[in-house]
C-alpha cells in the first residue's frame, strides 16, 4: 500500500517537473523570441 503511494507520488512529481520545464521553456521562447 505504502509502496504504491510512493510510486504514484514519484510519478506525479516527475509529471509536474516535466510540465514546469515545458512552461519555463515556453516562457523563455516567448521572451527571447526563439
Amino acid at each position: 500500500m505504502l509502496k504504491s503511494k510512493i510510486i504514484t507520488d514519484h510519478m506525479l512529481d516527475t509529471e509536474l517537473k516535466q510540465h514546469s520545464f515545458r512552461m519555463v521553456g515556453y516562457a523563455k521562447g516567448r521572451i527571447y523570441g526563439a
